[in-house]
């Protein structure tokens, strides 16, 4: 197994993941196992973003995904039917699974914040709920 869900918010349509980090002299390296993921990624692209950066900002009718933090702190806020939730992504936990209907916003802190996203559909903006709680 090369990732364990060790909690969740709103009923498990988030869960706060921890993949294993293999480190040594040269660096760590994260393995991706797609047989160990809840979904065949159908998409996925990298985050780089400034220190303070504000990502997100909307949710997804029909999409999950599952950001990785690969650097820097990522902070997760999430919202779904009047309940909020806040979760820090840095060296563990370093993922969460978000799916259907969760409206989230990621802040990246750190000079090399960067995450990973896996989608479990093909980019799609004409799904996406903009407004927290819609």
């Amino acid at each position: 197994m090369t990732m364990r869900v060790i909690g969740e918010h709103f009923d498990g349509l988030i869960q706060i993941l921890d993949f294993p980090v293999h480190k040594d002299a040269r660096g760590g390296l994260i393995p991706l196992a797609w047989r160990d993921l809840p979904f065949n990624p159908a998409h996925a692209f990298l985050i780089n973003a400034t220190d303070g950066a504000i990502r997100g900002g909307h949710g997804h009718r029909k999409t999950s995904q599952i950001l990785v933090r690969i650097g820097g702190t990522v902070v997760v806020e999430a919202r779904k039917s009047g309940m909020e939730a806040r979760i820090e992504l840095a060296a563990s936990p370093n993922a969460i699974l978000i799916r259907p209907s969760v409206w989230s916003t990621q802040t990246y802190h750190g000079a090399n914040a960067s995450a990973l996203v896996l989608s479990s559909h093909p980019f799609d903006p004409d799904s996406y709920i903009r407004e927290p709680d819609a």
